[in-house]
């Protein structure tokens, strides 16, 4: 049974494509298993919803099973679609960095990620313009090749040097894009960091990078954590640096902050800036807090 990817988005048969976007847009932020973790199979129909009905070629196509006829609009076309789908450049990735700081993963912090990213055009619909079937590759994209005999035969693909690898020659290129097929974009997300996130590690938001014209890559969050106010995060363990003045030393008990809330602690008896004081289970995830001691006065 054919899925109504309609109903699935939220939408009527004739939203225009800057409606369909803002839809999805919408429904993204609110189902992206990374910002609501209960919302995961939501987000995927509603993808595969927005992958269809986001390229012109594949709505048509859609509208055309859901009417119970399959018809292209030339034969060009219809040659290209049953031997290769919907040729695009490969899709990147795209890799933004978070600064971090110990307390914001101690505590769990939601972010505002503000970045730039390529989306389809509005004057092409991300096509790049007017094309037609690469007459060179007949529209496949690349070439096969076969070297060797018997048994040892190996088979080589490479992509056509006159479409290079699209399957399509742009001939009249998009007065808004000169030809490229997308535009740039600012997009701004919020995101919930979770409390085991580490310095290194990745988030992955499916369908927030950038786009061939066809579909969309995804955004990858690398984790930067940051020294900050005298805080460091060093595996499972937070680090804090404590200085103290002259007049301090005398001090029974230390008040010390923590992302939890401050601590009174107990001052050793031996003193020593070189053995940190340790406090169990005050880490992350069973982790723990070390207080390293350090004396700051100024010379007379």
């Amino acid at each position: 049974m054919l899925k109504d990817y309609y109903k699935i988005l939220e939408i009527e048969e004739n939203f225009t494509e800057d409606e369909i976007k803002k839809k999805y847009r919408d429904l993204s932020k609110k189902y992206h298993p990374d910002i609501n973790p209960s919302g995961s199979e939501k987000f995927k129909k509603i993808s595969e919803a927005y992958d269809v009905l986001s390229n012109p070629d594949k709505r048509r196509q859609y509208k055309a099973q859901k009417d119970g006829s399959f018809g292209f609009p030339n034969m060009d076309d219809a040659i290209f679609n049953m031997f290769n789908g919907f040729r695009g450049k490969p899709v990147q990735n795209k890799v933004i960095k978070l600064d971090l700081s110990p307390i914001d993963i101690y505590n769990g912090v939601s972010k505002n990620i503000s970045f730039d990213r390529q989306i389809p055009c509005d004057g092409c619909y991300g096509k790049g313009g007017d094309s037609k079937v690469c007459s060179v590759c007949s529209g496949m994209g690349y070439f096969k090749t076969r070297q060797g005999s018997g048994y040892f035969v190996q088979e080589f693909v490479t992509n056509c040097p006159s479409c290079h690898g699209q399957g399509r020659i742009v001939h009249n290129p998009c007065n808004k894009c000169a030809g490229r097929g997308t535009k740039t974009e600012n997009e701004n997300i919020t995101i919930d960091i979770p409390k085991t996130a580490d310095n290194g590690q990745f988030l992955k938001l499916i369908g927030f990078g950038d786009t061939n014209g066809v579909e969309f890559g995804d955004l990858i969050i690398q984790i930067n954590v940051i020294d900050s106010d005298g805080f460091r995060k060093i595996g499972n363990d937070l680090i804090y640096d404590y200085y103290l003045t002259r007049d301090e030393l005398d001090l029974d008990t230390y008040f010390i902050p923590h992302p939890a809330g401050s601590l009174n602690v107990t001052a050793p008896k031996d003193f020593n800036t070189n053995t940190p004081l340790k406090i169990k289970n005050k880490g992350y995830d069973g982790g723990d807090f070390y207080i390293k001691l350090n004396v700051k006065f100024k010379r007379n």
